[in-house]
């Protein structure tokens, strides 16, 4: 997990090498930078902050995103913000903990289009009577939904592998 510690004023005052290592910087890079700028390149506190809501409600906040490495590369991130309150009540900052979780929405995404190739394959079997043409087409339909394609292509061989027919789609 990586932890940071913001100030009131969004600076980062200390981070721990895992956090600092999650988006490629140095520990000594970050420290004294606006987080906002350190780690989304804003000029503005970020609109999805967790922290900002932690300070305001004096509670802990959470969300969850898709990061940006130094050198570009994305991953999920789920940001837990635990508000820091003195005695006088006012906010002095945020402790906040970022988890890397691109394994965890990659396996859901995965998970949702195993979910969705089964309940095509449902269907298709349900359709034993159907005439090859609707079969052809339903397939290629569904493939073109599944994989978010703009067209598909789909062969049928004979028996004895002789002749092929081939069906592109979906029509528009």
């Amino acid at each position: 997990l990586g932890i940071t510690l913001i100030n009131a004023d969004y600076e980062i005052v200390m981070t721990n090498a895992t956090h600092a290592k999650m988006f490629n910087y140095t520990n000594s890079g970050i420290l004294g930078r606006k987080c906002y700028e350190a780690f989304e390149n804003r000029s503005e506190p970020c609109p999805h902050c967790s922290g900002t809501q932690a300070m305001a409600t004096g509670k802990p906040a959470e969300t969850t995103l898709q990061g940006h490495k130094e050198d570009g590369s994305e991953f999920w991130l789920r940001i837990q913000s635990f508000p820091l309150t003195p005695a006088d009540g006012q906010p002095a900052g945020f402790i906040e903990v970022v988890e890397d979780i691109t394994q965890h929405e990659q396996n859901q995404h995965a998970l949702i289009l195993d979910e969705s190739r089964l309940s095509v394959l449902q269907k298709m079997s349900e359709m034993e009577d159907t005439g090859e043409s609707f079969l052809a087409a339903f397939a290629l339909d569904s493939a073109v939904e599944l994989t978010k394609s703009k067209t598909g292509f789909l062969g049928f061989l004979n028996n004895d592998e002789s002749e092929m027919t081939m069906y592109s789609g979906p029509e528009q």
